[in-house]
């Protein structure tokens, strides 16, 4: 039995379907224990996942057709490349963790597109793993040490580092939301201020809408010096600041 007005499933679908949590953290599990291409591959698969989301939110029109024409084969952030580089440039991380994220897109590409069978203990990839350093912030070790003195390896090493940006693009996206939520919560207090400041103005005879104005001024000039006029200004933020220092 056909649909009626969806369009038929393609293959290119799946590359849109997001993870459900659980499959991020088996994702995450089998990282270590997995074999080196996969390593490679899922681990930045789980990383990019985390970039995309973290993009999305920043882009003012996110729905999802406009969001698929962004990824699709012709759009401009088809590849892991450019959504580094478009994160960069929205100053969604710093310098370190695009440096990072390159790292890992590089040893991902090497393992999904080698013709011969690599593994992490390879010098090349060692070499390219020691580029990495932690967040300078979150994160002090230094990535080198670690890896040193780490008994399972690069390929561990690797993990490790997919997992710290996981944790890093995760963070930011937090932050993005609490942001959003500080400036939502400030925008509906000041409109609560408004409505509450007219109803008590309007029993005093004053027109709607005299609280987003400047209070009664004398003929000299100097602002009101009545208490309701103080009192209404000083607690709901209303009224013109006085630059006269000798009307305090």
């Amino acid at each position: 039995m056909s649909s009626r007005g969806r369009p038929k499933p393609k293959l290119r679908d799946l590359y849109y379907a997001e993870p459900t949590e659980a499959e991020k953290r088996a994702h995450i599990d089998a990282l270590p224990t997995a074999q080196p291409i996969v390593t490679a591959v899922l681990g930045a698969v789980v990383v990019e996942h985390e970039l995309e989301v973290l993009i999305r939110r920043r882009l003012p029109r996110k729905d999802d057709d406009t969001w698929k024409s962004l990824l699709d084969e012709k759009g401009p952030l088809y590849s892991l490349n450019t959504k580094i580089e478009m994160g960069y440039a929205l100053r969604l991380f710093d310098e370190v963790t695009k440096n990072n994220l390159h790292i890992v897109r590089n040893i991902r590409n090497v393992f999904a597109h080698a013709k011969k069978q690599i593994d992490f203990d390879h010098p090349l990839i060692q070499k390219e793993i020691n580029k990495a350093k932690p967040p300078t912030v979150r994160y002090k070790k230094d990535f080198k040490t670690f890896v040193a003195n780490n008994v399972s390896g690069y390929r561990l090493a690797y993990a490790s580092l997919c997992v710290l940006l996981c944790c890093e693009l995760v963070s930011q996206q937090t932050r993005a939301i609490k942001e959003k939520t500080r400036r939502l919560k400030k925008k509906i207090s000041q409109k609560q201020r408004q409505r509450i400041a007219a109803l008590l103005l309007s029993p005093l005879g004053l027109p709607q809408g005299s609280h987003q104005q400047s209070f009664p001024v004398h003929q000299t000039g100097s602002p009101s010096s009545s208490p309701l006029s103080r009192l209404m200004g000083g607690v709901f933020g209303l009224g013109p600041k006085s630059d006269d220092k000798t009307g305090k």
